[in-house]
């Protein structure tokens, strides 16, 4: 979003409303993909795994795709047209495409809990060095003592993390393995994605329980989706310091790299639903 209005100059609204359009690409493209998992015959690699071989690639360039800053000198209209097909591309299509290999990996729930508890480490860890190491390169500060942004330091750090991502995806391939071999479909006798739909609408009218998942797991992205895109602009606009944004980025990740190696225990301990509501009640009151 900093790339989209600080470089490329397109409004915030633009930006906001290409999020949200991708975000209900994602509803149709995600269940898509699962339907093309079900119904591909498996390779001798398994099922889930040779996608990440298969759409990792285009998921890097992709990725690369969405920061060249040599597009600020374009017209309006090619950078609006440019900054919707990359990100769609990016997001709706190629890392959808990858998909998720949970389900494979083990058939216990510890082992599960585990994969998800470390997944969110993995994540912590990639986005404390990105929120560190972003704001330190692509910003400056000028003569007047403001900080600016340069802007083919955008297409530099790309780059380089899309080398990184590269790197990683082919680790996730050749140090995992399919343990459970999920039973082939036929192709014929899948629903349509009308029907998944139709099914879909139907649960969120008639089960209550499934209706407050998906309502608190709304709620709870938009937070994070909010407190994280504000402080990108609080930090370099507000208070004028890039390295406060940087260590913003630090401190937001400890928590979860302290309490990851013992949520599983504490699950156990305590039961998933109760550990994760006070942990969640904590989290409302701090926000508060």
């Amino acid at each position: 979003m900093v790339f989209y209005t600080n470089v490329l100059g397109i409004s915030g609204a633009a930006v906001g409303t290409l999020f949200l359009v991708s975000r209900i690409m994602d509803a149709f493209t995600g269940v898509e993909m699962v339907r093309i998992v079900d119904t591909f015959k498996p390779a001798k690699d398994g099922r889930l795994r040779p996608w990440i071989r298969r759409m990792a690639p285009f998921a890097v360039i992709a990725g690369f795709l969405m920061f060249l800053y040599v597009v600020k000198d374009c017209s309006m209209p090619a950078k609006m047209i440019y900054a919707n097909v990359t990100y769609l591309f990016w997001g709706s299509f190629c890392y959808t495409g990858i998909g998720s290999m949970a389900s494979v990996i083990s058939d216990k729930a510890e082992d599960r809990a585990a994969l998800s508890t470390f997944r969110s480490v993995g994540a912590s860890i990639a986005s404390m060095v990105i929120s560190f190491v972003a704001p330190l390169v692509v910003y400056t500060t000028n003569s007047s003592g403001d900080q600016v942004i340069v802007p083919e330091r955008f297409t530099m750090i790309a780059f380089v993390f899309g080398i990184v991502a590269l790197v990683m995806y082919g680790v996730l391939y050749f140090w995992s393995m399919e343990r459970i071999q999920l039973p082939e479909k036929d192709a014929s006798s899948t629903e349509t994605v009308g029907q998944q739909m139709k099914s879909i609408v139907i649960g969120l009218t008639t089960n209550r329980a499934l209706l407050g998942i998906i309502s608190a797991a709304i709620f709870l992205l938009l937070a994070q989706i909010l407190v994280g895109t504000m402080n990108a602009y609080l930090y370099t606009t507000y208070f004028n310091s890039a390295s406060g944004l940087a260590a913003a980025g630090i401190l937001g990740t400890v928590g979860v790299l302290v309490l990851a190696p013992f949520a599983s225990k504490i699950a156990a301990r305590f039961g998933k639903k109760e550990s994760g509501t006070v942990a969640l009640l904590i989290s409302a009151t701090m926000y508060g």
